[in-house]
């Protein structure tokens, strides 16, 4: 059959069938007829030569289906692969939230808490599939990332070589350093040195406490190693040296009571000695006076004149060499007078400068309670009253964090400054501790105080703090008491310092004084 044949045969099939003359359906039955006919045409071999390029499994596949034109073929594929797209997307979005799921599950394990908590939080969001709260998480993360700040790890520099990239082995070097360092084993070392150090060296007084702390460190030396320990320790530091000032005070004023008598002594000598030589003058010319007219032998009057001028020689020579030797002692004791003047002076001035405050020149603590026993001392005297504020910089930390610790450093010194301005003459200020200050204020009434610790404020409100160009605002807090209402220091303090607190619990910037 040739091809003429096959056409002819292949229209009458279709309009028998009924079948739409369309191009598809016309090569299907040309291609079945021309088959029957054994004849072998390129244009019906393309599926067969298509699916010799397909992979062997999808060919198998294709045996289910009938697949006779390469349109049907392409249809069949494309079918084919959306669905196992489908089925691979799913399996890998499966994959993919397993992943975050333990990635966030490993991060709960981190030593961060803020990182912990949105570690939670996403874990609980994922589930949710809700697109604009897996965008809020993203967000969230990527703020976290920006914010975070690993310096802190810098503080480790002074442990040595410590490598802070992986948590572990930076645990392990820091334990390592740590044994290698580590202060028990310095503290049976420090205690007995330490102690050595308290002993006093100018007053020898026994201290019962001194001695309970000797014994508690000689047993326990690690003891030292205890905050209580330490803060005892710096307590019996400065007790020593107050002890210790006293002492040699006392010392130099009784070394200055010596020197008075020996220079008194002296003085006394000398005056004895002035008359002593004068009255040698006066025998000595009245040995020249002598005539030898009174003696028959007149050689032995001469020879025993001559000897009795030349004792009075040898005498006088004598009695100036002491008079120049008292001279001499006299110098030097009122040298030494001066130079104990001078070292009581420079006492004196130690003692000041112990009691004053580096950065603000006021008083310190130490000093603010020395003047506080002058004036219950006083009180106790006289019955005189005197009152209390207790004033305090408010949310000086955020000033520090915001501003720097040099910044804050300014405005506790331009703090001091506008006090000293304000307070009146006679009245006493000191910084108490951190931004806390105390002003004494000698025979004022509560509510003269008040007005004082008012002004205080105001002053502090209007000032203008400013650091490096930029204005720092500052306001401060106070609690106003008196001594007589208590009749002890220490409860005097406490209720001042309750005042402070209620003005800073009720707002801030104010004065409350007693109801």
């Amino acid at each position: 059959m040739n091809l003429a044949e096959i056409v002819r045969v292949t229209l009458k099939r279709l309009k028998a069938e009924g079948s739409t003359m369309t191009p598809d359906e016309y090569s299907r039955v040309f291609c079945e007829e021309a088959k029957k006919a054994g004849v072998t045409l390129p244009e019906c071999q393309k599926v067969a030569q298509l699916l010799s390029k397909l992979d062997p499994s999808v060919v198998r596949l294709l045996r289910n289906y009938v697949v006779r034109t390469p349109d049907e073929l392409v249809q069949f594929l494309g079918s084919r692969l959306a669905r196992e797209l489908s089925a691979h997307r799913e399996e890998l979005l499966v994959a993919w939230r397993q992943l975050v799921a333990r990635l966030l599950k490993a991060l709960t394990l981190l030593h961060d808490a803020e990182a912990v908590a949105l570690a939670t939080t996403t874990a609980s969001r994922i589930q949710r599939a809700d697109l604009s709260i897996l965008a809020q998480s993203s967000d969230e993360w990527e703020s976290f990332v920006k914010r975070y700040n690993d310096v802190f790890l810098m503080k480790l520099a002074g442990f040595g070589k410590i490598r802070t990239h992986d948590l572990k082995m930076m645990v392990d070097d820091l334990a390592a350093w740590l044994e290698h360092n580590n202060p028990q084993l310095y503290a049976a070392t420090l205690a007995p040195l330490m102690l050595e150090a308290l002993k006093p060296v100018i007053s020898l007084e026994p201290d019962d406490e001194l001695k309970a702390l000797s014994d508690q460190l000689t047993k326990t030396p690690r003891a030292i190693l205890t905050e209580q320990t330490q803060e005892q320790i710096g307590k019996f530091i400065q007790r020593r040296a107050l002890l210790e000032r006293k002492k040699l005070r006392d010392e130099l004023k009784v070394l200055e009571q010596i020197v008075d008598v020996i220079q008194g002594r002296i003085k006394e000598q000398v005056i004895s000695t002035n008359e002593t030589k004068e009255g040698l003058g006066q025998i000595k010319s009245e040995v020249m006076r002598l005539s030898h007219s009174d003696m028959a032998n007149k050689e032995l009057f001469t020879d025993l004149q001559q000897r009795l001028l030349g004792i009075i020689d040898v005498i006088e020579g004598r009695q100036r060499f002491m008079v120049d030797s008292l001279s001499d002692s006299d110098k030097e004791t009122r040298e030494l007078q001066k130079r104990i003047k001078e070292l009581e002076s420079e006492l004196e001035e130690v003692r000041r400068e112990a009691e004053i405050d580096f950065m603000t020149k006021l008083y310190n603590r130490r000093g603010i309670e020395r003047h506080f026993e002058r004036m219950v001392a006083q009180s106790e005297r006289d019955g005189s009253d005197f009152s209390i504020v207790l004033l305090d910089l408010d949310r000086f930390k955020q000033i520090n964090d915001t501003y720097g610790h040099e910044a804050g450093d300014v405005v506790i010194k331009s703090f001091a400054q506008i006090i000293q301005r304000t307070l009146r003459a006679g009245d006493f200020a000191g910084r108490w501790g951190g931004e806390e200050f105390v002003v004494i204020l000698p025979s004022t009434r509560e509510k003269e105080a008040m007005e004082v610790a008012e002004r205080l404020r105001e002053a502090v409100e209007h000032t203008r703090f400013i650091y490096k160009d930029t204005r720092i605002p500052v306001t401060a807090s106070g609690g106003v008491s008196s001594y007589g209402r208590y009749k002890n220091i220490e409860l005097a303090l406490a209720a001042t310092d309750r005042l402070l607190y209620q003005a800073k619990t009720e707002g801030r910037n104010r004065i409350i004084g007693e109801p």
